[in-house]
């Protein structure tokens, strides 16, 4: 399934990387990390959960977009 993910550790180039794709982690100070959706400030991830949380977003975005793709799909068939 085709998407844009960013993780980067830099609170300089991080944000505007992360603005420009689906899912987008950027680096932090004291352990917490901005995560961006859709190029969107979204919320902040803690150092522990960092991994799982990605994959979780990852997983969903995934689901999204094959749910789109198969709306899409039927849509097409109908109008045939």
């Amino acid at each position: 399934t085709p998407m844009s993910l960013s993780v980067l550790g830099c609170v300089v180039n991080g944000p505007g990387e992360a603005r420009e794709t689906d899912i987008g982690l950027t680096g932090g100070g004291n352990g917490k990390h901005m995560v961006y959706l859709s190029g969107m400030k979204d919320h902040h991830i803690e150092d522990g959960a960092m991994l799982d949380h990605i994959v979780s977003l990852v997983e969903k975005k995934a689901a999204e977009i094959e749910d789109a793709m198969s709306d899409a799909g039927q849509a097409t068939e109908a109008a045939e």
